[in-house]
């Protein structure tokens, strides 16, 4: 499969090179195709396909009642910003591109979806993207530069996890992404709660 965009009322992304695997399969626009880059659709494919078994795992011994209670994960400080783009509040498509049109431009911490949560708008081999990797993807692509120099405070703020195997998902996810956009380890925070 290659990079594909549907939809004839709204314009195409600018030319690109296909990703193997990775669709777009709902319309974007050029204010925000930008956010949508080669680097973050890359970043989806490469996290979908390493973390989509054990996410499928996880959600079968949940449904069976075989999960162990959740580990805490590490209070963050708070960066001298608000909450910089907040994935949660958004219900639409559109509305999470705007969100994440945004990371360009801010510093702080990013607010993404849990693990029950899919992607609709972005297929990886067939199926939809887990919305995690959707907002992990993008808002670290987004900064990728910033990330690699240090100089971007940056903070995931995760829902708490429901069991074990979910608090253990987030950091390797984000370690997973920092290994692959060659940002040094631990740059990036995760976090469900922050500290004043």
């Amino acid at each position: 499969m290659s990079l594909i965009v549907r939809d004839a009322d709204i314009s195409i992304i600018p030319d690109r090179d296909p990703v193997p695997g990775v669709e777009i399969v709902l319309g974007t626009d050029t204010l925000v195709a930008d956010v949508i880059s080669p680097t973050a659709l890359k970043l989806m494919g490469s996290l979908q396909r390493r973390v989509f078994d054990r996410r499928q795992t996880m959600v079968q011994r949940r449904s069976l009642g075989t999960t162990s209670p959740a580990e805490s994960l590490p209070a963050a400080p708070r960066p001298n910003s608000k909450v910089l783009a907040d994935f949660t509040e958004r219900n639409s498509w559109k509305g999470r591109l705007n969100t994440a049109c945004g990371l360009r431009h801010g510093r702080g911490v990013v607010r993404v979806r849990g693990w029950d949560h899919a992607e609709n708008g972005v297929l990886v081999d067939g199926r939809p993207v887990m919305a995690p990797v959707f907002d992990v993807s993008l808002s670290m692509a987004a900064r990728v530069d910033e990330l690699r120099d240090g100089n971007a405070p940056f903070v995931l703020l995760v829902p708490d996890p429901p069991d074990l195997e979910a608090s253990r998902l987030w950091p390797e996810l984000v370690r997973l992404a920092e290994d692959r956009l060659g940002i040094e380890r631990g740059t990036v925070s995760v976090t469900t709660r922050l500290l004043d």
